[in-house]
């Protein structure tokens, strides 16, 4: 049986200076510490509006915090490149095929990265610790001896209807295997080329060679471990250049506990050929937490952090080399990861979505993300996603906005006696945890406690153990 999600509350967090407004002490959060986290359990706490740094995990106050961050997706399957990403494209390709560079570098790289010191060159994910800096990790026995729960690997993505999974399969099969004739008579009929012949317009004799790998970071796979020294050198480089970081602390204990270890317990993939073997979608990479390395000529040149999920990937930062800034790799790596996980979603049927992190319409340099094409925000209230274009009127008359219009309708209720409770390495409902408890003052404090967490959480507070000492 694989582990179980093990995570414990911190609850509301001390006001912190935010790197978007430059507040000094005005963005707040909620966090806790995950041990352990699947990889179903951390999707469905992204679809409540959380995210993690490493271990930590936080999710936004909305209505309270400076700039309020709203979780933002891509349903990749209808992705639609704009005028400016087919240039960005094109300069890119131009660069391998010509090996010349620009004379000046590019102005057109929106999408700034992970932290505070956001620079119109940069990639900006969202901030590069969610607030992690201030938090050390809980020194607490969360051994699990076992317990109630059973069942399913928690491990494991939901299982999906076999006739469901055939269904879809038969479909995308009709779509792969249409006559090439045909596509090409389409092709030539609308002069419109697809996702994928962007990306690969590039000729075979192309001056400089580029590859993309991906490889595991936790557990490390063989591969990480060999280019481990060339990715902290990149991300030393880049945070120090780009970011204006104290070089030290940019070292290698920060690189790995903010980008390189974490609390996702790993699937991995099968790659027998059998498509029948795949019921559950899980592509022949796994899930878990990856760095995608692009590499020109050999050299090393920029990492994607990317966490491989269920039914979605999210892209938590990105750092290169800044003498590679004139390629305007923030937004190139943008589309080559939703070029990525197309492949996927062709492979298992189940990978659609890219998660962008959040999305600040108040912040300038964050707003870059809305112009990724089709994308939603989640609605803080429900916990629905709605099509963003449907929410820039909102978000211009408030900062902070229910983006669910029908007021019927309102997040699944979820209450305490939902949640899964370690307590000296046993799991038990919380009812049972209560008895076990003497103090009236004592039981009212756990009461608060969960029932906000379980209000957070959702329904992933039936999967998940909330420690309790």
């Amino acid at each position: 049986m694989g582990r179980n999600t093990i995570v414990e509350y911190y609850g509301e967090r001390p006001f912190q200076k935010c790197g978007y407004c430059k507040g000094r002490k005005c963005k707040i959060n909620h966090g806790m510490w995950a041990h352990y986290l699947t990889c179903q359990d951390y999707q469905d706490l992204l679809d409540r509006g959380w995210r993690r740094s490493g271990k930590y995990c936080y999710k936004p106050i909305m209505d309270r915090t400076c700039c309020p961050q709203y979780t933002i997706r891509l349903d990749v399957t209808n992705a639609k490149l704009r005028k400016s990403q087919k240039k960005v494209i094109k300069n890119f390709n131009k660069y391998l095929t010509t090996g010349i560079r620009p004379k000046q570098p590019s102005k057109t790289d929106q999408k700034a990265s992970g932290g505070g010191e956001v620079d119109e060159d940069n990639n900006c994910i969202d901030e590069p610790c969610g607030g992690a800096r201030e938090v050390k990790a809980p020194k607490m026995d969360i051994s699990f001896t076992g317990g109630i729960v059973n069942g399913a690997d928690p491990s494991k993505p939901k299982c999906r209807k076999a006739k469901e999974v055939r269904k879809e399969r038969k479909q995308m099969k009709q779509k792969v295997n249409t006559p090439h004739e045909q596509i090409t008579s389409k092709q030539n009929k609308n002069k419109e080329k697809t996702y994928e012949e962007w990306i690969d317009g590039v000729p075979e004799d192309a001056k400089i060679k580029f590859e993309v790998k991906l490889v595991r970071c936790c557990p490390e796979d063989e591969d990480f471990k060999q280019t481990f020294r060339q990715e902290l050198e990149v991300y030393q480089k880049y945070q120090i250049e780009i970011h204006k970081d104290d070089p030290d602390e940019v070292d290698e204990r920060q690189f790995r506990r903010f980008l390189c270890e974490g609390p996702l317990v790993p699937v991995y993939g099968d790659d027998d050929e059998d498509e029948d073997l795949d019921i559950n979608g899980i592509p022949s990479c796994g899930l878990g937490a990856f760095h995608q390395q692009y590499y020109l000529d050999g050299r090393l040149v920029a990492v994607g952090v990317l966490d491989i999920l269920p039914n979605i990937v999210s892209s938590k930062y990105l750092f290169y080399d800044p003498e590679y800034q004139f390629l305007s790799l923030g937004t190139y790596s943008a589309l080559r990861e939703i070029y990525f996980i197309r492949s996927l979603y062709r492979e298992s049927l189940s990978i659609k979505y890219y998660y962008m992190g959040f999305y600040i319409h108040s912040c300038l340099k964050m707003k870059y993300k809305g112009s990724f094409f089709p994308s939603y925000l989640l609605c803080p209230e429900t916990y629905m996603w709605k099509s963003i274009e449907d929410c820039f009127e909102k978000l211009d008359a408030s900062k902070y906005a229910r983006l669910e219009e029908d007021k019927n309708k309102v997040a699944e209720q979820v209450n305490a006696s939902d949640s899964l409770i370690l307590h000296k390495g046993r799991a038990m409902p919380f009812q049972v945890f209560i008895s076990l408890v003497s103090s009236e003052s004592e039981i009212s404090d756990h009461k608060n406690t969960v029932e906000e967490y379980t209000t957070l959480v959702g329904e992933a507070c039936k999967s998940i153990l909330l420690f309790r000492s």
